[in-house]
């Protein structure tokens, strides 16, 4: 491969990551606004929903009243995450895969119910909660810009 070529595919590549990169930060700052909006409904700071985990907790104690809930999804995922970036060897490996496995299950389990609840907690049923699930990003901006009112955890 001749010097021009190899060039122009490095070029080509930056500006896929580039192109990449930009959609990621803006997906990114589309999460954090509806999010921020979100939480001043519900009477909770809005710098809240900038830091990871800690937004997902928050979110968590608007929908449930039980706080353990909040408590487990915040140590499940981060055990979860600390976990898959350790490196064990090969007998370990196996069983520490499969708590890192566990865990993540419990957190995603969890983080599903919390999507039908959100919705209850402002009003929704289990329609706008399906949407939340699925939709993630464009049903938190419907809720954060919408006219709904926060009417509290079940």
């Amino acid at each position: 491969m001749d010097t021009s070529s190899f060039s122009s595919v490095m070029t080509t590549i930056a500006a896929y990551i580039a192109v990449i990169a930009a959609v990621v930060l803006i997906w990114y700052i589309m999460q954090v606004v509806a999010m921020w909006k979100i939480f001043s409904k519900a009477g909770v700071a809005g710098w809240k929903s900038i830091i990871p985990f800690y937004n997902g907790y928050c979110l968590f104690r608007l929908s449930w009243k039980n706080e353990w809930i909040a408590l487990i999804y915040l140590l499940c995922s981060i055990a979860g995450t600390v976990i898959s970036f350790m490196v064990f060897g090969n007998e370990e490996r196996t069983v520490w895969n499969n708590i890192g496995d566990t865990l993540a299950f419990v957190s995603g389990v969890l983080v599903i119910v919390r999507c039908f609840k959100i919705s209850k907690a402002f009003g929704h049923g289990t329609g706008f909660g399906f949407g939340l699930l699925f939709f993630n990003t464009i049903f938190k901006l419907i809720l954060g810009f919408s006219s709904d009112k926060y009417v509290g955890a079940e």
